[in-house]
Order: C-alpha cells, then structure tokens, then sequence
C-alpha cells in the first residue's frame, strides 16, 4: 500500500482513514492529499509584466490537487483493488502536480539559453543572407 503511495506522499502529507459502515459489513477507505501553502501561491509567480502573457493556472486545477480517492466494498473487495487504485491514485496527482508547479529555475534557464541561441543563429543566417 505505501510503495504505491511513495511518489506521493514525498510530495504532499495524506491523511488515510479506514472505517466499517454501519450495519454492513463494508469497509470505506479515504485517502486525502492535504492542501499546502505553495498551492496558493502558484500564481502568485506570474512576473506583473507577463500577466497578460501567461494565464493564471485555473483555482479549480489547484483544488484538484486534494482530491480524495475513496473506496468502498467488502474486506475481500478493498484487498483485491487497493493496490492498483492507490498506483493510479499517485500518478494522476503527480502528473496534476507537475502541470501547476512552475518551472525548477535550472529548466527554464536551460529552455531560455537554447531561445538565445535561436535567436542569435537566426540573426546570422539574416546577416549572411543580406551580403
């Protein structure tokens, strides 16, 4: 169960709950990603010059970053689906979180350095073509 939960919870804290419903003998398990401060913030890294460039990342796409998994069914049923709900679980999370997070600096350094030298080649080729 925490093998198929790692990559996540290395990312965000979860709280996980186990409870019988009553009357039956059914089992519902919760696992949900708790919100962090950085979540809020995310757009508040739009540089005040670029607002109008770059779009805001939507509040929905944020809020979806705690959405719960909840599952629920016999003792037999929660043994036989946990692991591969908790892997699919992870993943969708992970690939949400890497659409909203910002660039690593490194990254976006290396993306604007292959722009400058783009640029520059294009302005070679321009000059060459102009003799």
């Amino acid at each position: 169960m925490f093998t198929e939960l790692m990559s996540l919870i290395e990312q965000r804290p979860l709280t996980i709950t186990v409870a019988v419903l009553s009357g039956t003998q059914r089992i519902r398990v919760n696992v949900v990603p708790k919100s962090l401060e950085k979540d809020s913030q995310i757009n508040d890294k739009i540089a005040y010059s670029n607002k109008d460039k770059i779009a805001k990342v939507p509040d929905e796409a944020i809020k979806a970053l705690t959405t719960p998994l909840s599952l629920t069914g016999t003792a037999e049923e929660i043994d036989a689906a946990l692991a591969q709900a908790l892997r699919e679980f992870a993943e969708s999370h992970l690939q949400l979180q890497k659409t909203v997070d910002p660039l690593p600096w490194t990254r976006l350094l290396f993306i604007m350095l292959i722009a400058v030298c783009m640029l520059a080649l294009a302005a070679r080729i321009t000059n060459k073509q102009d003799f």
